[in-house]
């Protein structure tokens, strides 16, 4: 998992989250408390690439990704996290 704190004050970030290179699928999680993020914290997650807003998650977010697959994300957070 890659993360980059974007520009501006709602404490949005760029997620990049990958599969593993087995040739099986497999559960990808950015726990919020991870980067920097409160744990109890509900964040909008947004699909960058299929422009596509995923929903409201609380605690992290989960992706299954197949061998080789990834994922471009921003994460913003309800509440202003802390420092990242």
């Amino acid at each position: 998992m890659w993360a980059k704190p974007l520009s501006g004050r709602n404490g949005s970030a760029a997620f990049l989250l990958s599969g593993a290179p087995t040739g099986q699928s497999a559960n990808v999680t950015v726990f919020w408390a991870d980067v920097g993020y409160l744990y109890s914290s509900n964040c909008s997650v947004r699909d960058l690439v299929a422009q596509n807003d995923l929903g409201h998650f609380v605690g992290g977010y989960t992706a299954l990704l197949a061998k080789d697959e990834s994922m471009l994300l921003k994460i913003v957070p309800d509440v202003f996290p802390r420092e990242l």
